[in-house]
């Protein structure tokens, strides 16, 4: 897209803030490139890191208030300067805004309307987090709406070729309608390889970290009992930095853990300091779970892991927004999905082998300027918004 090209129009309310790097960093790589501005940002700062309960749901409620209000006033807008652009883009979290089109007459909707997925709201609710029974009154109302939404849209952006396929076949709408991307993060300066990779000291154990938003697919309890299992090991302590909906049982299943063997910080960080953990720590932990929605992801920590040069132990069931499976089997150390022995021997492996973590290090920040960077999720996006393409 060439500078200052309006054919293209931001529109709607998108949610923004340290927890929502890609919905944030998407619409400002949009806006550099000159995109006619009409779209709202809605903070919720407890974001994708955590937070307790009682915050979650206060913020969840204000910022799906602001979302919809935001998204009718920009919709509104762009109905008084429509002819401005011949293609509309929804950054995250589009379901508002796309509703608010679908009430416009056909021939008042924009020529040609990509929207971002990224999470979807049934996937998020029946299926990762279990709030509803997948039959109950709620989900079939939930899914209802959601697809109303994206039926509206020319294009969707998933983050996983398998998610794009599962929301064709979830929301029942043809599966070309659905394409994949990489994510859009808020990145750093290439860390060289010597200072990225973790050569930890001898006279401190081997920080090992996982950063999760405690959802039923990330296995919590999976983790819980590898570090149990490791719990007699001097030279490996355990960082885990998150909360949410299964962190009082992995509260329960730690308890006996020795606090030296495992710092946990129940709650949300700001973006800067989870960084901060990332680069002190010598092995990084990803998704482990054994549900289907953990097959078909690849999480935003892994991004952050990746971009910073950190080893990366993660299930080797996994999603992607490009066909390159194998080349994540060579940067990452896979272990099957929900199987905490072989996770316990992974890390162990790993803290014994310095080299093969040096090795796996250099090869996770390959892959994520290969296949996960800002420039490679930029030159999707222009695809996908400009020719259609995948």
């Amino acid at each position: 897209m060439a500078e200052t090209d309006h054919r293209l129009a931001l529109v709607g309310a998108f949610l923004s803030g340290d927890g929502y790097p890609h919905p944030t960093r998407t619409m400002q790589m949009l806006r550099a490139k000159g995109a006619l501005d009409l779209a709202r940002a809605v903070e919720r700062r407890s974001g994708a890191w955590g937070g307790s309960r009682v915050s979650r749901l206060l913020a969840a409620v204000s910022a799906l208030s602001r979302l919809i209000a935001g998204a009718l006033i920009s919709v509104l807008r762009w109905c008084g300067s429509r002819r401005a652009a011949a293609t509309v883009y929804v950054a995250y979290p589009a379901v508002p805004t796309l509703l608010a089109f679908s009430l416009l007459p056909r021939g008042c909707r924009p020529p040609r309307l990509v929207a971002d997925a990224f999470v979807g709201w049934y996937d998020a609710a029946v299926v990762d987090r279990r709030l509803f029974a997948p039959g109950s009154l709620r989900a079939r109302a939930l899914r209802a709406l959601e697809r109303r939404a994206f039926a509206v849209a020319d294009l969707v952006v998933a983050d996983t070729i398998a998610n794009a396929r599962c929301f064709a076949t979830e929301l029942e709408l043809p599966p070309e309608k659905f394409v994949a991307a990489p994510l859009a993060v808020f990145e750093r300066e290439k860390i060289e390889s010597r200072a990225a990779v973790a050569t930890f000291a001898a006279d401190r154990p081997a920080r090992v970290l996982f950063v999760g938003t405690f959802v039923p697919l990330q296995g919590l309890d999976t983790l819980a009992a590898a570090i149990a299992a490791l719990s007699t090991r001097d030279d490996i302590a355990f960082d885990v930095v998150g909360d949410g909906q299964s962190a009082d049982a992995f509260a329960d299943a730690t308890a006996a853990i020795p606090r030296e063997r495992l710092r946990w910080h129940r709650g949300f960080l700001p973006l800067a300091d989870v960084r901060a953990r990332v680069a002190a720590a010598d092995l990084c932990i990803g998704v482990i779970g054994a549900g289907a929605k953990a097959a078909r992801v690849w999480p935003l920590k892994n991004y952050l892991y990746a971009e910073i040069g950190k080893p990366i132990v993660t299930s080797e069931r996994f999603g992607l927004p490009a066909p390159v499976e194998a080349e994540a089997a060579e940067a990452f150390a896979l272990v099957p999905p929900g199987d905490a022995p072989a996770l316990a021997r992974a890390i162990a492996a790993l803290i014994d082998d310095p080299e093969r973590r040096d090795r796996l290090a250099r090869r996770a920040r390959a892959f994520y300027e290969s296949h996960l960077s800002n420039d490679v999720a930029a030159a999707a996006l222009e695809r996908i918004l400009f020719d259609g393409r995948r």
